[in-house]
């Protein structure tokens, strides 16, 4: 369907309810499969109710979004979002509409790439009966199902330029004419659009209006892609993970492996979110026993075989989101024999953003002949660091 009307609120991305108690994180420990699970459930919990409904993340740049989303739902200035397929521009959308105050009104959506040029002044003004062959009937459009709420038009740039005219002069006057019909219809709608294209530049070409292109964009929100969020993977595969078991898949899943969880950190993801999501979906589907392993990730390409091959040790149970992120950087280093070079391009990091977090961790790790120590600090071994970390969080748990 390339055009839906939505009056009820979609299941959130992350809400502050607790989880569903039979869903593990993604991470798991050999050490006994219902150890400290509540107070998992408790970790995952709280990181949930950080973050903005429909979007997952804790990322610099996804805390930024969030932060222009709430500044911008309570007003009626139209929105729009940038960002590559599968970023998630729809959820963002529909963020800004279910904070603000039309959430009890319609969100009708239309996607311009999916429908033939021809057919989509009729989905956005609707038509008569009679305007051209095959309309038997008079049908609504877009704006006219969206009244008092939200109209979100995907890939705008798809549209004609006769049409860029038309939408136009909807925002100008609040009014807009069906196919085949003559009278002005008034409407109340708030409007936000999506691209995957860089629109100042679809409008230094000429392809866009720029008249347009100010009144669509009075607030943007650029989405990064998930190769430049990796940070978040691990809360959007503990999301899809409750989605899918929350929804009819198998109950008995329990989690990731450490080692699964590196590779998909470390994949490029040429398909972003949408990829994730559906890998995991893959992945519950080919799961023999209640632990996804990195074989049922059969689409990984050989970029990742490295990683893939390579055994890694699981991370604790019980850790906050803070505690997962510092295991997992100094598991990273490890497995890169010290070279923060290359674990810094693993993490999908800057090298002064490591050298920055292994300040912040207290600790500095030894380094390869080529690459001098310039963090500060005395040298310590990142594997007895690690190990000594695991075990005052392994005292902290049992404690």
């Amino acid at each position: 369907m390339q055009e839906r009307h939505v009056n009820e609120k979609p299941s959130k991305y992350l809400s502050g309810a607790e989880p569903d108690p039979r869903i593990q994180p993604p991470f798991h420990n050999t050490r006994g499969a219902g150890e400290k699970r509540s107070d998992v459930s408790r970790a995952v919990a709280a990181a949930d109710s950080q973050a903005m409904p429909y979007v997952v993340g804790e990322s610099t740049r996804m805390r930024e979004i969030y932060t222009i989303i709430r500044k911008a739902a309570p007003w009626d200035a139209n929105v729009c979002i940038e960002g590559e397929n599968g970023t998630g521009k729809e959820l963002v959308a529909r963020a800004v509409h279910f904070s603000g105050p039309r959430r009890d009104h319609p969100f009708v959506t239309l996607d311009c790439s999916t429908i033939a040029e021809g057919l989509i002044e009729s989905h956005l003004f609707g038509h008569v009966k009679g305007a051209f062959t095959g309309a038997v009937s008079s049908r609504q459009g877009v704006f006219a199902q969206g009244h008092t709420g939200t109209v979100f038009i995907d890939e705008i740039t798809e549209l004609a330029p006769h049409l860029q005219a038309k939408l136009l002069r909807v925002i100008q006057t609040g009014e807009f004419v069906m196919v085949g019909g003559s009278q002005p219809q008034r409407v109340n709608v708030r409007i936000i659009t999506a691209t995957n294209r860089d629109l100042r530049q679809a409008v230094a070409k000429g392809v866009f209006r720029e008249d347009l292109y100010f009144r669509i964009a009075v607030v943007h929100i650029a989405i990064p892609p998930l190769r430049e969020r990796r940070k978040d993977i691990p809360l959007l595969v503990a999301h899809f993970l409750r989605e899918f078991m929350a929804t009819g898949h198998r109950k008995d899943i329990r989690g990731l492996t450490s080692r699964a969880m590196t590779a998909l950190v470390n994949y490029a993801w040429p398909g972003n979110v949408r990829q994730l999501k559906n890998w995991i979906e893959q992945a519950l589907v080919l799961a023999d026993g209640d632990l996804i392993d990195l074989e049922h990730f059969p689409s990984l390409t050989r970029e990742s075989s490295d990683i893939m091959q390579a055994p890694t040790p699981l991370a604790p149970l019980g850790l906050r989101l803070e505690e997962l992120e510092r295991w997992y950087v100094l598991e990273t280093l490890r497995r890169a024999d010290g070279n923060r070079t290359k674990a810094a391009r693993q993490l999908g990091i800057s090298l002064r953003g490591l050298q920055y977090k292994l300040r912040r961790y207290g600790t500095t790790t030894s380094t390869t002949p080529n690459e001098p120590d310039v963090s500060g600090g005395a040298s310590t071994s990142g594997v007895s660091m690690l190990r000594q970390w695991q075990g005052r969080s392994d005292a902290s748990m049992n404690g």
